[in-house]
């Protein structure tokens, strides 16, 4: 790795964020010239829960039942709550 110009990028589980040390990427980089970037690329279980849909396509409402089932909230629950949340967003 001499005289490279390195970029990583760690892929891991968001349980295993907090025991990647940092400090031991580098040390093993030391050879490189120019370490760029590290970078952690988590896997976020409430970005799967989502379904593989796109947060950003999705109404707030629908953002909001997704978190709720997440959450294993009853869909009795889920119902009330929705109906609440059309009062206040104004979609009567």
């Amino acid at each position: 790795m001499s005289g490279a110009i390195v970029r990583v990028i760690v892929r891991l589980r968001a349980e295993q964020e907090a025991s990647l040390r940092e400090r031991d990427v580098r040390a093993v980089l030391k050879a490189a010239d120019i370490v760029a970037a590290i970078q952690k690329d988590v896997e976020r279980l409430e970005r799967a829960r989502l379904g593989g849909q796109n947060p950003e396509g999705m109404t707030p409402l629908e953002l909001l039942e997704r978190y709720l089932r997440a959450k294993d909230t009853s869909e009795e629950r889920i119902r009330t709550l929705a109906e609440h949340a059309k009062k206040v967003m104004g979609d009567e």
